[in-house]
């Protein structure tokens, strides 16, 4: 075996192979130069002294481990919970440890499972968790986080909204902090009834929405009544509060249905007006029936399927202000629509007729009741008669005075002039006026100016 000895007092230095060897009283240190190898070192060792007598040789091996074992595993964790110490699971390689956070909490030991209970913190707990092995071999991380909450839920303050219909309502719990109240809150559930409530299990639930959803729509609820609502948070750990303080919401229908159309008369007689309107659009479904007035003053209810009336009873010569109204189930009336409305009115007296060539000028007292819109419109026949049916008609006109031309000299005719309102409707009995046209046999006089 090759060697160096350096005889200088007690220390002596041996260089060998790839390595450094040194004696320091009793210590001997030997120094490799370059990496061993992973894997079984063996030692074989001899010590030479002044005298070049050699001690016996010196046999020991050790074992270079550079391998990290595998990543432990983590059985699946409950999260969130409600319980502060939690056991955890899993699989590691055969002898190592576990470290959870950087402190031991399995030995070594060759068992490939491992177990311990994990005392938990309020909120958010993140373990890293790692094993190690004999050679201080340090695995890949896994990361388990557990969420630990016992705190319940606090409890939700609840506006309710009713609309002026009665019949649908929000309510809303916007102002309610999910992140002050856990930050874990996983639905809501919705309690009704027609009684006043502090504690959810008297009260009926109706709905649940998940957590960030904080309205909810109700509809279709038939006014009047009264009805309590409450909301109740729970969160991921299935903590709530059942005591709550529940709301009032009154249902009571305020708005009347649309209004129906405008009363159309669609005829008219001396002592009658009919009339029609279109149907309220009755967007909500409460129309019950319409109403009828004359002149401010409530004549009938009509069925809500039905959009005629007649006013009778009436006289000739009137003028009247019908209306419709539209009245809800729950008597909510609506303003309604009006309309002026006419009987026939009074066929103009005092017809006269003058002959002319070829021409009758006919002329008659002006109708007499002022604000009653009317038109005059003017007959002829060549034979008496007494209903217009039975006479040609000539003209609507405003003025009180009508020449009909085209005639047939000393031929009788027969004229009548009605008085039609603005429904355009007239009483078509009549009294005739007769008159012949006669030819002009009177030339022009001229007189001397003086």
């Amino acid at each position: 075996m090759p060697y160096l000895v350096n005889k200088s007092g007690r220390f002596f230095s041996y260089e060998y192979g790839s390595g450094v060897s040194t004696i320091n009283a009793n210590l001997y240190t030997f120094t490799p130069t370059s990496t061993l190898s992973e894997g079984v070192i063996a030692i074989t060792s001899t010590v030479v002294d002044l005298d070049s007598v050699s001690s016996d040789q010196f046999l020991a091996s050790f074992t270079i481990d550079q391998t990290v074992p595998v990543t432990p595993t983590v059985n699946a964790v409950a999260t969130p919970t409600t319980n502060s110490v939690q056991t955890i699971t899993g699989t590691k390689d055969t002898n190592t440890s576990i470290w959870i956070n950087g402190v031991e909490v399995v030995a070594i030991d060759a068992s490939t499972n491992w177990s311990t209970d994990v005392n938990l913190s309020q909120g958010i707990n993140n373990l890293t968790i790692v094993s190690k092995d004999c050679a201080d071999n340090t695995s890949p991380s896994t990361a388990v986080m557990i969420d630990f909450n016992n705190t319940v839920p606090g409890q939700i303050s609840l506006l309710v909204n009713v609309d002026a219909g009665g019949r649908n309502a929000q309510l809303d719990w916007q102002s309610y902090d999910e992140q002050a109240n856990g930050g874990n809150i996983d639905y809501y559930t919705i309690y009704q009834s027609t009684t006043s409530f502090t504690d959810v299990t008297t009260a009926a639930a109706i709905a649940t929405v998940i957590s960030g959803t904080q309205v909810l729509d109700i509809q279709n609820i038939t006014p009047v009544q009264t009805i309590y609502y409450a909301v109740v948070a729970t969160d991921l750990t299935g903590l709530s509060d059942s005591q709550v303080t529940s709301v009032e919401a009154l249902f009571v229908d305020t708005v009347p249905p649309e209004e129906p159309g405008y009363p159309n008369v669609t005829d008219s007689f001396a002592n009658q007006i009919n009339v029609s309107w279109a149907h309220s659009t009755d967007s909500v479904g409460d129309l019950a029936n319409y109403k009828i007035y004359l002149d401010d003053v409530f004549i009938t209810d009509i069925a809500k399927e039905n959009n005629t009336y007649q006013f009778v009873g009436l006289n000739e010569d009137e003028k009247h202000v019908a209306k419709v109204s539209a009245i809800d189930d729950q008597g909510v009336e609506s303003t309604g629509r009006t309309r002026d409305v006419y009987t026939w009115l009074q066929n103009p007296i005092n017809l006269q007729a003058e002959p002319h060539d070829g021409r009758i000028v006919l002329s008659w007292d002006a109708y007499l009741q002022s604000g009653f819109w009317h038109v005059y419109h003017v007959y002829m026949s060549t034979t008496p008669f007494t209903d217009v049916n039975n006479a040609t008609s000539i003209q609507n006109i405003s003025s009180t005075s009508f020449e009909v031309t085209g005639l047939t000299n000393n031929t009788n005719y027969y004229f009548a002039v009605t008085t039609r309102n603005s429904h355009g409707d007239f009483n078509p009995m009549v009294t005739t006026v007769m008159q012949a046209p006669i030819q002009d046999t009177d030339g022009p006089i001229i007189n001397l100016a003086r």
